[in-house]
């Protein structure tokens, strides 16, 4: 429990470090989303917790403002331990540390961000097409995104061998990774409803 004096002298400090001392007396309604995470940053650290948890803390905000968001939670990442959920794997990426992936409650891998991304070396291609050789693609191959790009399709997928001189290596990212994470968990799920089946009777349908 902090005494008012130390209360209001950290306040000041905390205000003062993420540059808002200026708009202390504004009310919240007044702010933008950037600074209100901020302020909710801030919060979190008052009383100087060893463990500071953030939920999604760049969300909605404009790129500058999540940059700037990120560079203090990496401040704050190098003094004491911080455990942050996030939508964005490129704000994983950007921060490091260990990762765990989640997938409906359940964990589906985890590991160092630069491990999991190196998992996909050499395995990850790309090729820009039409949007009708979609299906075509999707036979023979296992696309993990699909991005549009100037009235085509941006693909992304994993394969132990380029598949022909029109794919392009790239260099893997965490969004990669987890989107290949979860299309593997698709497919052994649908897999395994396949194989849960009940087994047809054949004297039943023999007799109708």
């Amino acid at each position: 429990i902090l005494s008012p004096r130390i209360g209001r002298e950290q306040v000041h400090q905390l205000l003062h470090k993420f540059g808002l001392f200026d708009q202390r007396k504004k009310p919240l309604s007044q702010f933008s989303k950037g600074m209100l995470c901020r302020i909710f940053i801030a919060r979190s650290l008052l009383g100087h917790p060893s463990v500071v948890l953030l939920d999604d803390p760049t969300a909605l905000l404009s790129p500058l403002e999540r940059q700037e968001v990120l560079r203090y939670i990496a401040e704050i990442g190098s003094q004491r331990i911080v455990l942050m959920a996030t939508s964005n794997p490129a704000d994983a990426s950007a921060l490091g540390g260990r990762l765990v992936i989640m997938d409906q409650g359940r964990i589906i891998a985890s590991g160092k961000t630069d491990a999991l991304e190196a998992g996909l070396n050499g395995r990850t291609y790309e090729r820009l097409c039409l949007p009708n050789t979609i299906p075509y693609l999707e036979a023979k191959y296992s696309i993990i995104a699909r991005v549009p790009f100037l009235g085509k399709e941006l693909v992304t997928i994993v394969a132990d061998e380029q598949p022909d001189a029109s794919f392009s290596l790239k260099a893997p990212t965490l969004e990669d990774y987890y989107c290949y994470k979860l299309s593997k968990k698709r497919v052994s799920e649908s897999e395994a409803d396949f194989y849960q089946m009940p087994p047809l009777n054949l004297n039943r349908l023999s007799s109708k």
